[in-house]
């Protein structure tokens, strides 16, 4: 979604379940876009799948701004490294479940948790991996750059 110029939306739950929403808003780098909504399923993996990038690679959905953003769900005990580009910064988002995360810059490699909700910046090379404790854990990561 590009607000571009000015848009009009809303959302709404049109199933019969209840449906938890994460309202994402990145700027986009100039303004008088043209508005545009792109929409796609994404099969999510254990490992990093990409839902936005600049640069329109592979299945990621396009955006205005250089941000990237990927999902995991990873099992437990799955580790994961970060795909950010030398010198980003980054934000992980905890959807849901539990993870472990393994800092780089301390020599014991202390481990700090996120859960449900939790979220950290990230700066370049202090997060060595981040493991699931759960089995739903689920994730957003986005490269600020």
């Amino acid at each position: 979604l590009s607000a571009g110029s000015g848009i009009i939306h809303s959302e709404m739950n049109e199933g019969h379940r209840p449906c938890r929403f994460l309202q994402i808003w990145i700027e986009p780098k100039s303004r008088d876009l043209v508005p545009a909504y792109d929409q796609r399923r994404h099969d999510i993996a254990s490992g990093w799948t990409p839902l936005i990038d600049p640069d329109n690679s592979g299945d990621a959905m396009s955006i205005h701004r250089p941000v990237r953003l990927w999902r995991a769900m990873p099992s437990p005990g799955r580790a994961l490294t970060l795909p950010l580009a030398l010198g980003s910064l980054g934000w992980l988002q905890a959807i849901d479940g539990g993870i472990q995360i393994e800092v780089e810059a301390d020599p014991a490699g202390e481990i700090g948790h996120l859960g449900k909700g939790d979220g950290l910046g990230i700066q370049p090379g202090v997060i060595r991996s981040i493991t699931a404790v759960s089995a739903d854990a689920d994730l957003l990561l986005f490269e600020l750059r």
